[in-house]
């Protein structure tokens, strides 16, 4: 046994490791953090079998304790059922099950499972920290929506309002929820730490590891906030000149452009870990938040806004 934890990423149908998907971007990201992972493709994921299926994921948690896992698409459904008819309580910590399709929607005989069928007190029990469904409205794959799946297991349910089957088809390669999930175990709000101190955040979240020892600045930010930075900075036993990145205008002007915040995560991004960004940035024009969020998550940073001075 070992305490590192570790992640059994697992995918379904006619998946063979696109480079563009999430599930790829996740298990980087856990490894940079020194996390162990199994990012598995399953046996002739063209033609679905319980058995081969059910035999890779056995041999993937053999002698594997401290274990998350994220499954997508078909996984879901075989996932759930082994969790009901073949695992132990407590064999895993948690689960993330995202987009899993209708009975039926493909082929082999792990798509012919039924989640309405299964035993969910069973499910839950092999899960002993719990389990988290995510879906997005309009996935083709499961046209009557996923609340009769979190209805029948008994489990939190997140609907996105947009994202399809939530796969690289759907735009979803960096997606830093899926990464605080394995981290924290909460499902982010689109922004972190809304309601938090920001001492607690940064406590929460600064784990300096690797080459992410930063944390990142930028806007007319409270001083309180900054001062808050540079004590993390320090608790970690590094400098705040080195590590805390303050990011300033151009020369000869007055406010920081959101393009070049966005420009700088996206050179540097996999040195830092957190940055706490001037709420004033995320208005300036339309689909400035968007952009920020977009790069600073995608390169793995995690974000929270602060109201201006």
């Amino acid at each position: 046994m070992t305490n590192t934890p570790h992640a059994l990423i697992l995918d379904g149908w006619q998946h063979r490791r696109d480079g563009l998907h999430w599930q790829g971007w996740l298990a980087e990201r856990l490894v940079e953090r020194g996390w162990s992972v199994d990012y598995l493709t399953l046996p002739d994921p063209e033609h679905p079998s319980i058995e081969a299926w059910s035999g890779a994921i056995a041999r993937a948690l053999e002698g594997r304790d401290d274990v998350i896992v994220v499954a997508h698409g078909l996984s879901v459904l075989l996932w759930t059922q082994l969790a009901a008819d073949t695992l132990a309580e407590g064999t895993v910590r948690r689960a993330l099950l995202v987009a899993p399709p209708a009975s039926g929607a493909h082929g082999g005989d792990v798509s012919r499972i039924e989640i309405a069928r299964l035993d969910a007190g069973a499910v839950r029990a092999a899960h002993s920290e719990g389990m988290l469904l995510v879906t997005a409205a309009e996935d083709p794959y499961l046209p009557g929506g996923a609340e009769s799946y979190a209805a029948h297991l008994g489990i939190p349910w997140i609907e996105l309002a947009e994202g399809a089957h939530l796969n690289a088809a759907s735009g979803f390669g960096p997606w830093p929820e899926a990464l605080a999930w394995c981290l924290d175990g909460a499902w982010p709000s689109r922004v972190q730490g809304a309601d938090e101190a920001i001492e607690a955040w940064i406590d929460r979240t600064y784990r300096p590891f690797g080459h992410r020892l930063g944390v990142l600045s930028a806007g007319e930010l409270a001083l309180s906030d900054l001062d808050a930075l540079d004590r993390a900075v320090v608790a970690g036993g590094m400098r705040p000149e080195r590590r805390h990145a303050r990011l300033q205008p151009r020369p000869g002007e007055h406010g920081l452009r959101v393009e070049d915040v966005a420009d700088f995560a996206r050179k540097y991004g996999h040195e830092y870990q957190l940055a706490v960004i001037d709420t004033a940035l995320g208005s300036r024009a339309d689909g400035a938040e968007q952009s920020l969020e977009s790069a600073l998550r995608g390169a793995g940073i995690s974000v929270r806004w602060a109201a201006r001075v």
